[in-house]
């Protein structure tokens, strides 16, 4: 419950197909009471293939909060992977979820489940009782497949049983439940002379296929043959002739299912089968015409507006796409979203969307697909804000409460590229427009390809960017290297002279390098090095370029005055602090030697030569420094 509403959470596939759109219609307009809400949880494929895209697709599963959730249900005849329906099982159970299933029976659930079986038969029987007809043939769907395998055992049985001998290799052919196979399939029983009086197909679009290749080769339907199908598709009241077929009532499913969940939240749960019985069509390819006739002017008009719309939409997406990708900044992506034509639409991205130091083919390793915390990224109900709210994931959305006030489903659907995660969609259309829930899948293509566009590419800059750091820096030091310098001190040196400024070059070298590296060996010379290169460039004015020459002498370049007595104290400072907790056996120390040049036409070499000088200059004072002492 959220908010004081019980949520009914579907899980289901490809919401764009009439099926599909006309069950959720069905269920969201026949939930028992008021406070129930339908939230979707879809996919735009149906999962067959198992492929990376699909396994992306299905992390918005893990959405699914089993807390907040009342009842579960799972349209298990349209998510054709096996492990997705179990995991989402398994976890209901965890959690004492009461769970239904949808055309399909599993273990610890209520099934509603269409009577194909009973349903099949009625056409076969119409087919037979009441044509007479004493030469049937099946076009059967996939050999083996379940379904298909079913409806060819009711037609035995129906056949043998009015005293037809049934001889499967010559009454069944298969069609694979395509129009092309089962076209074939006639194809042959015409040139092998063996057209029967009736086609029973195990499905409309073979049946349409058959019919039409009947048609083709001066066969009259129903005069000649009888077709038949099985679905009730919209494709058979648009044909001609019209095709009889069974229809599976969604609205008759739906209404089951409600009766289920009203029982559910008044804690009558018990497993239990309840089947929901099909409904025969009986049309013009069996000669009986009695299906009510359609406005096919308006079917036209319907279906040619949708296919105009798609292509411009189509074209609209790509736009969107080709935009999206060559942005420098989130924030432009999130403009150019806004000002596209979505509505009806909220997006949440994983924070890593908007790192662009994370690899955008990096799986994150973590319990949930999408992590704890989510980005409120876009909603086409808002101003677009800039800066990105962050929500617990649990939330789905912050403006989730205010959506749920409206009696409407809630579509929640994954966005991925290349299997990762990339965040989620929440879709709350204000109408059941088929045009808005054909259009999901082109959004969802869109939105994965902009985002994991956007993604890639700023990686592959950031990637440059790295590339570029490392090739002009030290690896030890961190400080440029040769190369790197070179640019900084042509920056420098154009400024002063612009300016009217001067330069400073701070060289410095490590003392007693050489019996640091023989003493106690290469590592803690090079530990020497680090120190003071990290002493050098932190007490170096703030826009200097600090260059390491090699070995252990590092230079600076400054637009302007470096006091050198400033920094020589403040570097003896830093090294002396380091000296005294580094628990190290030895001592790290500097020589400074500080030039300051106002000649507009200065040369680097001299800057080199003067500061080296000056830096050689206290190196000898230091070691007779020591001497003295050693004598005294």
């Amino acid at each position: 419950m959220i908010d004081g509403k019980k949520i009914i959470a579907l899980c289901i596939t490809k919401i764009n197909e009439d099926a599909s759109r006309k069950f959720i219609t069905a269920l969201n307009n026949s939930l028992p009471s008021e406070d129930c809400r339908l939230m979707v949880y879809a996919t735009c494929s149906e999962l067959f293939w198992n492929t990376p895209m699909e396994s992306g697709e299905s992390a918005v599963f893990d959405l699914l909060d089993f807390d907040a959730a009342d009842i579960i249900v799972i349209f298990v005849e349209k998510i054709k992977n096996k492990q997705v329906i179990n995991t989402i099982l398994s976890r209901a159970r965890a959690h004492g979820k009461p769970v239904i299933t949808v055309d399909g029976i599993y273990n610890g659930t209520i099934s509603a489940i269409f009577d194909y079986e009973a349903g099949f038969r009625s056409v076969v029987e119409h087919v037979i009782d009441v044509h007479k007809v004493k030469n049937p043939h099946m076009i059967a769907g996939i050999k083996g497949n379940d379904f298909s395998e079913q409806r060819v055992n009711v037609f035995a049985e129906v056949v043998k049983s009015r005293g037809i001998s049934f001889d499967r290799d010559k009454m069944v052919s298969y069609g694979d439940f395509w129009a092309d196979p089962a076209a074939k399939a006639t194809e042959m029983l015409i040139s092998e002379n063996r057209v029967p009086e009736a086609l029973i197909c195990a499905n409309d679009s073979m049946a349409l296929a058959a019919a039409n290749t009947l048609i083709s080769n001066g066969y009259k339907v129903p005069e000649d043959v009888i077709v038949t199908g099985f679905d009730g598709i919209d494709e058979i009241r648009m044909s001609s002739p019209k095709i009889t077929s069974c229809i599976c009532s969604y609205n008759k499913i739906a209404k089951k299912i409600s009766e289920i969940i009203g029982d559910c939240l008044n804690g009558g749960y018990k497993e239990e089968i309840f089947r929901i019985p099909a409904t025969l069509i009986l049309s013009e390819s069996c000669g009986c015409n009695k299906e009510k006739p359609i406005n096919a002017q308006r079917e036209l008009f319907e279906l040619s507006n949708r296919f105009y719309r798609y292509q411009d939409e189509e074209y609209s997406m790509y736009e969107l796409v080709a935009q999206t990708i060559s942005c420098t900044s989130i924030e432009d992506v999130s403009s150019i979203i806004s000002n596209s034509r979505l509505y009806d639409v909220d997006c949440a991205l994983t924070p890593e969307c908007l790192d662009e130091t994370v690899s955008p083919l990096s799986v994150i390793e973590r319990e949930n697909a999408y992590g704890e915390e989510m980005i409120d990224f876009f909603s086409s109900d808002e101003i677009r804000y800039t800066t990105y709210r962050r929500f617990p994931r649990k939330e789905i959305f912050p403006r989730l409460k205010e959506l749920l006030k409206y009696q409407k489903p809630l579509f929640l659907f994954g966005l991925n590229f290349l299997d990762v995660p990339l965040g989620y969609v929440c879709f709350h259309f204000h109408s059941y427009d088929v045009g808005s829930y054909c259009k999901v899948p082109q959004i969802i293509r869109a939105l994965n390809n902009a985002i994991g566009g956007y993604r890639n590419l700023r990686y592959h800059h950031y990637l440059q960017n790295r590339v570029e750091e490392m090739y002009k820096l030290d690896n030890l030091t961190g400080l440029y290297n040769r190369n790197g310098f070179n640019k900084e001190f042509e920056r420098i040196v154009k400024q002063a002279r612009e300016n009217g400024s001067a330069v400073s070059a701070a060289l410095v070298d490590l003392d007693g390098l050489k019996i640091i590296n023989d003493t106690y060996g290469h590592d803690e010379g090079d530990n020497a090095i680090k120190t003071a290169a990290d002493a050098f460039k932190t007490c170096c004015p703030e826009n200097a370029a600090c260059v390491r020459f090699g070995g252990d002498e590092m230079m600076a370049v400054y637009n302007g005055k470096i006091s050198e007595a400033t920094l020589r104290n403040d570097i003896n400072a830093c090294l002396s602090s380091y000296n005294a907790s580094s628990g190290k056996p030895y001592r790290v120390s500097v020589s400074v030697g500080v030039y300051i040049c106002d000649d507009p036409d200065m040369d680097f070499d001299e800057l080199v030569k003067e500061s080296d000088k000056l830096m050689y200059f206290e190196k000898r004072s230091k070691k007779s420094a020591k001497e003295k002492t050693l004598m005294s």
